[in-house]
């Protein structure tokens, strides 16, 4: 329970419950970021204009919050609409370049809302302390090798975004509207609902929008070497996302302690010693 939790004694966490009072407070949730080194910082803001389409299906391979306080939400992932009463949240603007992003992001720590480009919480962002796109979207895992697996998915999109950079290609642009829709599907139902495919203008299956960006991306883990982390999407399409995998366990006995022992050892994995 939130109300139990003491906050870390590191003074950005400390203010931002003074900034912030019950919205920071009760975000007791975890999540999954990952960051990609880009060499450019046209092509990052390329990149994560490119990843804005692609954050519902991170989002649904990677639900895994379908329980709150001792509460079945009906959502795949709760932590979406917890985390989303936070300001500067969610699928970030369109920028046109870098001078643009540079402009606006300078507009808002020149006005005194945030103190620097981390108090943007949007699901992508360029991390430039770090030469990375960093993406912020997905539910933290209950076993490493998914989240290992979304690591190299994620970073199989950032190659493939890359290089329609170099490329001189220009992006499909959708409605903003149309891509929050998708991530709050996304939420709710994660890999057992649908998703709009965008080019098509028609709800799909989410596992069909996976499924083939799973093996689209395929040959750009064999290039970068992690084709074998990849290989774990292969389970989650197949045997479900975390948020289900919690389900199955509890509609057994309707036993939260039930729950998280399976947790705890999913966590833990394997013991070597063994």
């Amino acid at each position: 329970m939130w109300e139990d939790q003491r906050v870390s004694s590191q003074p950005r966490y400390r203010q931002l419950i003074a900034d912030l009072r019950f919205v920071a407070r009760q975000e007791i949730i975890f999540g999954l970021h990952v960051h990609v080194g880009v060499d450019d910082a046209d092509k990052a803001i390329h990149i994560a204009n490119g990843m804005r389409v692609h954050v519902p299906i991170l989002f649904a391979l990677a639900a895994n919050s379908p329980y709150w306080r001792a509460d079945d939400t009906g959502f795949a992932s709760t932590r979406m609409p917890i985390f989303r009463a936070f300001p500067r949240v969610g699928i970030p603007p369109y920028y046109k370049d870098w001078a643009d992003y540079e402009s606006r992001i300078g507009f808002m720590v020149e006005s005194g809302v945030m103190e620097d480009y981390t108090y943007l919480w949007y699901d992508v962002r360029p991390h430039p302390n770090f030469g990375t796109v960093e993406v912020r979207a997905m539910d933290a895992q209950t076993r490493v090798e998914h989240t290992l697996g979304l690591a190299a998915l994620t970073q199989a999109m950032v190659k493939e975004l890359s290089e329609h950079y170099e490329s001189g290609k220009q992006l499909a642009r959708y409605p903003y509207e149309m891509l929050d829709e998708n991530k709050w599907l996304a939420a709710r139902h994660g890999m057992d609902g649908e998703l709009v495919d965008l080019p098509e203008r028609r709800l799909v299956p989410a596992k069909e929008l996976a499924r083939r960006l799973y093996d689209r991306l395929r040959e750009h883990a064999q290039d970068l070497g992690s084709v074998g982390d990849f290989e774990a999407i292969e389970d989650l399409l197949a045997n479900g996302n975390g948020a289900h995998r919690q389900r199955v366990v509890y509609e057994a006995n309707h036993d939260y302690g039930e729950v998280m022992r399976e947790i705890v050892e999913a966590t833990r994995g394997a013991d070597p010693s063994a």
